[in-house]
């Protein structure tokens, strides 16, 4: 086993560790309900105060990470057992060519973001919760790095993809590309939700006009940009999984955004537009995803 080899098995171990058991660490109840937190996203079902018009809808972000990992658990099987049993060339040329070794560069990005997640403490003071609607003790620093990681997650990512290449057998191409391209619209999603985030920290407890109108503006801004950049790079990479996540997330964010209370939708958002925004993004997303099928896989372009 070389070195880049080795670093590949650690990456893909540390990830699949850090990512399962995100679903446990930290344990954080609430008035009885689960509270989730991944990287330093959160979800659950509880009504509050809504710091993010483009949150996902907790069962969906569930399902997200899960179809996530599982693919991402394929993957590392898929490469095992084409490296080490049937000792497959075309798999071990594909993953270790001179760009797509790499590729545990990403990996351990996510990672980090994963453990960033985990090491978060539970807020201690209702007057916080209350004010903010954050669970956990996210701190500015959690925000930069985890932006800081996510940035270069996400580009080295995009482009190792871009540079993995298996001629053969189609399944591990599909599975280990499948992967990358469910990582792909998260980090997207991950990045804009941070930068929200960051100012709600600054104004942990001033909740004036103008951290209204931040809240509101991002709402507008990056449901537009999130999905014109997953469906961007869908269609620039040729990939429906890519879609598939994107779209998924759109019913998240659209199924949270309408359970808004009309108070809150008065107060902050003015009215229901951002909404209409995402349901837009979200058409225009399926559609995307239904030509790259069409274009490229029926007809094996």
């Amino acid at each position: 086993m070389d070195l880049f080899t080795g670093a590949s098995m650690i990456s893909w171990c540390l990830l699949l560790i850090t990512g399962w058991i995100s679903f446990f660490v930290p344990n954080k109840k609430f008035l009885d309900k689960k509270i989730l937190v991944v990287w330093i996203m959160e979800y659950h079902n509880l009504s509050g105060f809504e710091r993010n018009s483009f949150n996902i809808y907790y069962g969906l972000f569930y399902f997200i990470f899960i179809i996530t990992l599982i693919f991402t658990t394929a993957a590392f099987v898929v490469i095992v057992y084409n490296l080490f049993f049937k000792k497959n060339e075309n798999v071990q040329k594909g993953m270790f060519d001179n760009i797509s070794k790499f590729h545990f560069i990403p990996l351990i990005c996510i990672s980090i973001l994963f453990i960033i997640g985990e090491s978060l403490k539970k807020f201690k003071s209702f007057e916080l919760i209350y004010y903010v609607g954050i669970y956990f003790d996210i701190k500015k620093s959690h925000v930069i790095f985890n932006l800081i990681f996510d940035i270069v997650g996400l580009g080295s990512l995009i482009f190792i993809y871009m540079k993995t290449t298996i001629s053969e057998p189609l399944y591990a191409s599909f599975i280990i590309k499948s992967a990358y391209s469910c990582f792909i619209p998260l980090l997207v999603y991950n990045f804009f939700y941070g930068i929200t985030m960051y100012k709600a920290l600054v104004d942990l407890k001033d909740l004036d006009e103008d951290l209204y109108d931040w809240i509101k503006g991002c709402g507008w801004a990056f449901s537009i940009f999130i999905g014109l950049i997953n469906i961007s790079l869908s269609v620039f990479l040729k990939d429906f999984i890519l879609g598939i996540i994107n779209f998924f997330m759109y019913i998240g964010m659209i199924t949270y955004f309408f359970k808004i209370s009309k108070d809150n939708i008065d107060k902050i958002y003015d009215n229901k537009g951002i909404g209409v925004i995402q349901i837009l993004m979200m058409l225009l997303g399926l559609a995307s995803t239904a030509f790259i099928v069409i274009k490229y896989k029926l007809k094996n372009e």
